[in-house]
C-alpha cells in the first residue's frame, strides 16, 4: 500500500528527499511540521533534542513574493546550522544530534487555497517515503507545529501502541491575561466536545489538533494522506484513520479515551497566541473570543445535543439487518430530523444489502456516522432545537465530564 500511494499520490518532494539523504545514517524518528511566518526560535528549541531524529520542516505560503518573516527564518537556518546537502528547494542541515530537512515552499509558493493541508502532506509524504525505504526506523509519523514545545519523552507516548494514530496530550501556556484565558476556555470546549461524543458512544470522540498528532505510516498511506485544504486537515485525517482502527489517547486511563485524565503525564505545551494563518480552528476561534467584551459571552453546544446523540448509539447496539427504520421511528423527533437531514435512509439501504452479521452492522454504522457527519448532526440539533448557551455555565453543570477531563 505505501508503494502504491507513493507512486500515485505522493507529492514530488517525497521522491527528491530520498536522494537528498543518500549516505546519511538512518534516523530513529521523524517529526513533521509546517511553518508560515514563524520566528526562528522554534528551530533552536528543536536543535536541543538529544535523539537522532529527522525534522521535516515545510516553510510555506500561498502568495508572492516571499514574506519577510519566512525569509528571516530561512536566513537564520542557513546562518546557524551546517548545510549537509541541497537539491532543488530541499536542503538538509545538521542541528547536532537532530537533522533538519527544509522544504522551501515560500520562494516556490503553494497553490492558492491549499496552505497548511498541503504543507503537512508534503512533510508526511517525505516521512512515509523515508520510512518505507528504511531511512527512518520508527513506523510512526509525528506531526506538530512551530508554537509547540515537545516534552523530553515525546516519542515514548505511543511507540508501543497498536493503534493507527494517536491524539497526544497537550496544554496551552502563556502569560496570564485575556488571551491565555480565552485559549484555555477554547481548549476546555474542544475537550468537552470530545468527551460528549465519547459519552454518547461515538468512536470519533478524540481531539484533532495538528500540534499533537501522530499516525502509523501504513495507515496514512491507506487513507491517501492529508486533505489539501486551508484548515481542518488534522480533523479530516483522523476522521479517515478512525475507520481503519483505534485512535489512541495516551492521556486517558483507558486506551479508548475513557476514564479520568492520568495525573503527571507529559504534555505538549502550545503557546497561546492570536493567529490568522487558517480560516478556522484554534487561532481563529481564540481571536474571535478575544473580541468579546467578556469571555462569559462565549457560547457553545449544550449537553442536550450529546444526550440526543446517545439515543442513536444505543440504537445501533441492538440493530439487525433490516431493523433500522423500525427502531428509527422510536427516536426523539429532534434526532430523527437531524438524521433524516443526513439521509439516514441510505444507511438503511446499505444495511439491508451488506449488514448480515453484528460485526458488519457495527462497522457500517461506525463508518456512516463518522466525525464529520456527527458534527453536522450536532450543528443541526443546535440550530433547530438546542441553541448554544454560555459555555462557562455549561462547565459548572459538568453533565458528562469529570473535573480532570476539562481542566487538563
Amino acid at each position: 500500500m505505501p508503494h502504491q500511494y507513493l507512486t500515485l499520490y505522493a507529492e514530488p518532494e517525497a521522491h527528491t528527499a530520498l536522494s537528498l539523504v543518500k549516505g546519511c545514517t538512518p534516523w530513529r524518528w521523524t517529526i513533521t511540521l509546517p511553518a508560515l511566518d514563524e520566528p526562528p526560535e522554534f528551530v533552536h528549541r528543536l536543535a536541543k533534542r538529544s535523539e537522532r531524529v529527522l525534522i521535516i520542516l515545510v516553510i510555506n505560503q500561498t502568495c508572492t513574493p516571499i514574506t519577510s518573516a519566512n525569509q528571516t527564518l530561512i536566513n537564520a537556518i542557513e546562518q546557524d546550522y551546517p548545510l549537509i546537502a541541497r537539491q532543488g528547494h530541499l536542503a538538509l542541515y545538521s542541528l547536532g544530534e537532530p537533522t533538519l530537512l527544509v522544504v522551501d515552499r515560500a520562494n516556490t509558493p503553494l497553490p492558492a487555497k491549499t496552505g497548511v493541508g498541503l504543507a503537512r502532506k508534503i512533510a508526511a509524504d517525505i516521512a512515509l517515503r523515508l520510512i518505507t525505504e528504511g531511512r527512518i526506523k520508527s513506523s510512526w509519523i509525528y506531526c506538530t507545529d512551530a508554537d509547540a514545545q515537545l516534552p523530553s519523552d515525546y516519542f515514548s507516548l505511543c511507540e508501543q501502541s497498536s493503534a493507527v494514530a494517536a491524539s497526544l496530550p497537550f496544554t496551552h501556556i502563556g502569560r496570564a491575561g485575556k488571551l491565555l484565558a480565552a485559549t484555555k476556555l477554547y481548549e476546555q470546549a474542544i475537550r468537552y466536545y470530545a468527551q460528549g461524543l465519547r459519552f454518547a458512544g461515538s468512536g470519533y470522540g478524540f481531539l484533532s489538533l495538528g500540534s499533537a498528532l501522530a499516525f502509523k505510516a501504513t495507515a496514512y498511506a491507506k487513507v491517501r494522506g492529508f486533505n489539501v485544504r486551508e484548515a481542518g486537515e488534522d480533523f479530516y485525517l483522523l476522521n479517515k484513520l478512525a475507520k481503519l482502527g483505534t485512535i489512541f489517547s495516551p492521556e486517558y486511563a483507558d486506551s479508548k479515551g475513557e476514564g479520568n485524565v492520568l495525573p503527571g503525564i507529559s504534555r505538549i505545551e502550545i503557546s497561546a497566541r492570536l493567529s490568522n494563518r487558517t480560516p478556522f480552528g484554534t487561532g481563529a476561534s481564540v481571536t474571535q473570543m478575544c473580541q468579546l467584551p467578556r469571555l462569559e459571552g462565549f457560547h457553545y453546544y449544550t449537553p442536550e445535543c450529546f444526550f440526543m446523540l446517545k439515543h442513536w448509539f444505543d440504537l445501533t447496539d441492538r440493530l439487525t439487518q433490516n431493523s433500522l427504520m423500525a427502531e428509527f421511528a422510536n427516536l426523539p423527533e429532534p434526532l430523527k430530523d437531524a438524521l433524516a437531514a443526513q439521509n439516514v435512509h441510505s444507511l438503511a439501504e446499505h444495511l439491508a444489502r451488506q449488514g448480515k452479521y453484528p460485526q458488519q452492522i457495527q462497522t457500517i454504522c461506525h463508518t456512516w456516522l463518522d466525525g464529520f457527519r456527527t458534527l453536522k448532526i450536532i450543528r443541526h440539533l443546535q440550530s433547530h432545537c438546542f441553541p448554544a448557551k454560555p459555555f462557562m455555565h455549561t462547565l459548572t453543570q459538568q453533565p458528562f465530564l469529570t473535573h480532570t477531563d476539562i481542566s487538563a
